[in-house]
């Protein structure tokens, strides 16, 4: 998990040159199916560009990425992940409490309780953090500094809410993120086949 620009898809591109003891990786993007595409046509270099659904057309938007998240992650991650592949996911349904403005989503703190529950529960999320100044001096910032900065505590909050979620810092360099990385899947792997997050 992280905001855009924090490096999210450097550092899984990263993770699949390491020697790691998995049959196959299989990278999925917020939900496990290859075909789910972006419905509002919203360019994703300005994501917060339109303005959220009211709260009838969000209950119908959640009950939408909900179905489609359940119907596709038995043959798409745990039977995978039993039979020892390694599932990574750039982004996860965390993502709409953190960024509702993305998803175009209105909803009250309640049913986000009621909806955190029901996400099914993962071995590992790493949750990327970058300062939003680095990121703007990187040309990777899509939302104002003001957003940015918003998200960026957000998504530094969400970690203590999360089970078995991990805050990496990439003010470091990428060598430094791989390591720290790399020793949490190899802590994990003894104990079971991991589904990664990010």
């Amino acid at each position: 998990l992280g905001p855009d620009g924090s490096g999210k898809s450097t550092l899984i591109n990263e993770l699949f040159k390491m020697e790691l003891p998995f049959k196959s990786f299989i990278k999925y993007h917020f939900i496990p199916v290859k075909f789910f595409q972006n419905k509002d046509k919203v360019d994703t270099s300005r994501p917060h560009q339109l303005p959220p659904y009211g709260f009838i057309k969000s209950i119908f938007k959640i009950i939408y990425l909900f179905s489609i998240f359940y119907f596709f992650y038995l043959p798409k991650v745990f039977f995978p992940k039993k039979s020892g592949d390694l599932i990574l996911f750039d982004r996860y349904l965390y993502d709409i409490f953190i960024d509702k403005k993305r998803y175009r989503l209105t909803f009250s703190a309640i049913l986000e309780k009621f909806l955190f529950n029901l996400i099914p529960k993962n071995d590992l999320i790493f949750i990327l953090t970058l300062n939003p100044r680095l990121i703007d001096a990187r040309g990777k910032l899509e939302v104002p500094i003001e957003e940015s900065f918003n998200l960026f505590f957000k998504y530094k909050l969400y970690a203590n809410k999360i089970e078995n979620s991990f805050i990496i810092d990439n003010s470091k360099s990428i060598e430094a993120m791989k390591i720290c990385v790399f020793k949490k899947i190899t802590s994990f792997i003894h104990k079971k086949n991991s589904s990664i997050y990010f």
